[in-house]
C-alpha cells in the first residue's frame, strides 16, 4: 500500500496545472521564490488574462500541491544550466561511516549516474546541464537520515517576440502608417517559454496594458507555452505621430526583459496658424512694412500658398516653402483681406481670412508722455511717435545731463529700460527722422520710486582724538531731511538730519548732481573723543519701506585721518546685523510718535 501511494504522488507531480502569471507581469497572480505561481484552489480559467490556458502535464509550476510542498526551497534555474545540490541533514553523520553514504532521489526515485548526474564523494549532486524533465523535487538521505528537500524548477527562455498588424509581422524597428481617427490593433507575439511570458504595452510614457487581452497555449510536443497579446487603440490623432508603442516580454528566464518597438506615422491633415509683423493691432501706414507668416501643421508636409482677395477677385501670391509673405513699403494698393492655403492628397484646404488696411502715412509726429513713474527694479517702455505717424527712418533717445548737457542713450521708436534704479531718473528726449522732416519731443521726466538705498560714502573711518571729522552716506529714494535719521553710540542720542546735539550736527539733505532722486547726509563731529568710536547707523524712511547702512568710526591719537574705501572689511559684522535692526524698528517708531522731529 505505501508503495502504491507513492507513485500515485508521482503521477500527481508530473499532472501539474499550467503555469499562471507573476509578479513580474499583471494579473492577480503572485511571484514565490522567484517561481509564477497562482494562489491555491484558483481554476485556470479565472486566472488574470490568461483565461484561455489548457490544462497540460508538463508545465513548470503547480498550483494542488502547493499546500503540501509549502516549505521547500524552491531553485529556479534556465534549462541548460549547471546545478548543484548539497545533502544537507540535520545531524552530524561521519561520511567515513557506512551511515554516511549519501542517496538521492527525484519525485521519490533513488538517482542513478549518469553522463549528466554525478554524486561526489562528499554527497553533492552535480547536474551538468538541466532538463524540462529535472523539474520537481529533490531529497536525500544520508545513511539513515533525510537531508532537506529542494523543489527544483527548470524555466524556458522564450523566444524573442515580433509584432504582427494585419496578420503580417513586422519586422523589428518598423515605422507604422495610419490615419488619424482610425483604429489600431497590434498584436504581440511570443513562441516558447516555460513558465508563460507576462505581456506588457506602452504608448509613448504610458502603461496601455489594462486594455490589452493575452493568450497563452501550452504546446506539448515542445513543453512550452505559445503567448499572444494583443491591444487597440480606438483612435489614433496626430499626437500620437511619431510616438513609440512598445510591446515588453517579462520571464524569470530573461535577464532583461525583451522590448519591441514600433513607430507610428500618424497622417493628418492641414492645420493652419497665421502670424503677423507688426503684431495684430497695429496700425499699417502707407510706406511701411509688413511681414505675414503662415504654419501648415500636417502630414505629410504641404506647402503653403498665399492668396489676395480684393473686390471679389482672387490672385495667387505664390509659394513660400517657409510660409512667409514679405510686403514691403505697402501702398494703399496692399489694402485687402490675404489668406493662406495648401492642396494636400488632391484636395484643397485654406484658412481664415485676414485684413491688411493701409492707412496714409500721415505727418511725422513725436509726443511720448511728458511724465512716466516706475518702481525701482520694474521694467518702463516709453513710445516716441504716435500711432498715427508716419514711420520714421531712425529715432535717437537722449537723457539731459547737468549743465545742458546731453547723452546718448538707446535708438528705436520705444526707450526700454529694465531693472530700473534711482540712476535712471531724470529726463529725456527722443529725435525722429522720415523722408520730410526732423522732430524732437519735448522732455520726457521718468521719477523712480520705491524703497529707500543707503549707502556709506566710506564703511569705515579713522580720524585724530580732539579733531573734527565726518561721515557720509548716499541715500536715494528719500527727499525729506525728516526721514533720515543718525544712530550713534550709545551715549549719545538719535539725531534727525537738521538737528544738533553738543558736538554732534545731522545736516541736512544735499541733492546729488549725478544721481537724480538721490542726496547726501553727512554728519560731523567736532573734539572728537575716544568713546565716539563705534558704529554708527544711518537710516532711510519713505512710505515704501526703510534701508540703513553700518559707518565704523575709529579714533586714533596718532595717525592722520584715513578715509577707507567701501570695500574695506571690518570687524563690526555681528554689530551691523543687531544694530541695523534695532535701528529700523526705532527709527520707524520715532517717525510714527514724533512727526515733526525734536527740537
Amino acid at each position: 500500500m505505501a508503495s502504491s501511494a507513492r507513485w500515485v504522488l508521482v503521477l500527481i507531480l508530473l499532472q501539474s496545472t499550467i503555469a499562471t502569471r507573476g509578479e513580474l507581469g499583471l494579473g492577480d497572480n503572485i511571484f514565490y521564490h522567484g517561481v509564477r505561481r497562482r494562489e491555491s484552489g484558483q481554476n485556470p480559467s479565472e486566472s488574470g488574462k490568461h483565461n484561455n490556458y489548457h490544462r497540460s502535464n508538463g508545465e513548470v509550476v503547480v498550483a494542488d500541491e502547493a499546500s503540501s510542498l509549502a516549505g521547500i526551497e524552491e531553485l529556479l534555474v534556465v534549462r541548460g544550466q549547471e546545478v548543484v545540490l548539497d545533502c544537507v541533514v540535520e545531524e552530524k553523520v561521519s561520511v567515513y561511516s557506512d551511515d554516511g553514504v549519501v542517496t538521492w532521489y527525484h519525485d521519490d526515485n533513488e538517482v542513478a549516474e549518469d553522463l549528466r548526474l554525478s554524486i561526489t564523494w562528499s554527497g553533492r549532486l552535480v547536474m551538468s546541464h538541466v532538463i524540462e524533465a529535472d523539474s520537481g523535487v529533490w531529497s536525500c538521505s544520508r545513511g539513515l537520515h533525510d537531508g532537506q528537500p529542494k523543489r527544483l524548477l527548470v524555466t524556458i527562455p522564450p523566444e524573442r517576440p515580433f509584432l504582427v498588424y494585419g496578420g503580417a509581422p513586422l519586422a523589428m524597428g518598423a515605422r507604422l502608417t495610419t490615419r488619424e481617427g482610425n483604429a489600431l490593433t497590434l498584436n504581440c507575439v511570443v513562441d516558447g517559454g516555460n513558465p508563460a511570458p507576462d505581456v506588457s504595452w506602452m504608448l509613448g510614457d504610458k502603461d496601455i496594458t489594462p486594455t490589452s487581452q493575452v493568450v497563452s497555449t501550452w504546446i506539448s510536443e515542445e513543453g512550452t507555452f505559445s503567448t499572444m497579446s494583443n491591444v487597440t487603440v480606438s483612435a489614433v490623432d496626430k499626437d500620437m505621430h511619431n510616438n513609440t508603442l512598445t510591446c515588453i516580454v517579462h520571464h524569470p528566464a530573461l535577464p532583461i526583459p525583451h522590448h519591441v518597438p514600433l513607430r507610428l506615422n500618424i497622417e493628418y491633415p492641414p492645420d493652419f496658424r497665421l502670424r503677423r509683423w507688426p503684431s495684430w493691432g497695429t496700425p499699417v501706414r502707407a510706406g511701411a512694412s509688413v511681414a505675414l507668416f503662415c504654419l501648415v501643421d500636417s502630414n505629410p508636409p504641404s506647402p503653403p500658398f498665399w492668396f489676395k482677395e480684393t473686390g471679389g477677385h482672387t490672385e495667387e501670391l505664390g509659394m513660400s516653402e517657409q510660409g512667409w509673405l514679405n510686403l514691403t513699403q505697402v501702398t494703399s494698393a496692399d489694402r485687402g483681406w490675404y489668406k493662406c492655403a495648401t492642396t494636400y492628397e488632391d484636395r484643397n484646404y485654406a484658412s481664415h481670412s485676414v485684413f491688411i488696411n493701409v492707412q496714409p502715412a500721415g505727418e511725422l509726429q513725436v509726443a511720448p508722455p511728458s511724465v512716466v513713474e516706475v518702481g525701482v527694479g520694474e521694467t518702463v517702455q516709453i513710445p516716441c511717435t504716435t500711432p498715427t505717424s508716419s514711420l520714421p527712418l531712425s529715432i535717437c533717445w537722449t537723457k539731459l545731463l547737468e549743465g545742458g548737457r546731453v547723452a546718448g542713450v538707446q535708438s528705436g521708436d520705444a526707450l526700454v529700460l529694465r531693472k530700473t534704479s534711482y540712476a535712471d531718473g531724470g529726463k529725456y528726449r527722443c529725435l525722429a527722422s522720415d523722408h520730410h522732416s526732423t522732430k524732437e519731443s519735448q522732455d520726457v521726466e521718468i521719477k523712480v520710486t520705491g524703497g529707500p538705498i543707503v549707502e556709506a560714502v566710506n564703511t569705515s573711518v579713522l580720524a585724530i582724538s580732539g579733531r573734527s571729522t565726518a561721515v557720509s552716506a548716499h541715500i536715494c529714494g528719500v527727499t525729506d531731511s525728516s526721514q533720515v535719521s543718525w544712530l550713534p553710540p550709545n551715549h549719545v542720542p538719535l539725531l534727525k538730519a537738521g538737528q544738533r546735539h553738543n558736538r554732534f550736527r545731522a545736516h541736512n539733505l544735499t541733492a546729488s548732481s549725478s544721481s537724480p532722486g538721490c542726496s547726501y547726509a553727512v554728519l560731523t563731529i567736532v573734539d572728537l573723543q575716544g568713546d565716539d568710536a563705534g558704529d554708527w547707523v544711518v537710516v532711510g524712511v519713505n512710505s515704501f519701506g526703510a534701508h540703513a547702512t553700518l559707518i565704523r568710526l575709529n579714533v586714533t591719537t596718532a595717525a592722520p585721518s584715513v578715509a577707507a574705501s567701501s570695500a574695506t572689511v571690518h570687524k563690526g559684522l555681528t554689530a551691523l546685523v543687531v544694530t541695523l535692526s534695532l535701528a529700523v524698528i526705532f527709527t520707524i517708531h520715532l517717525l510714527s510718535t514724533h512727526p515733526r522731529g525734536w527740537g
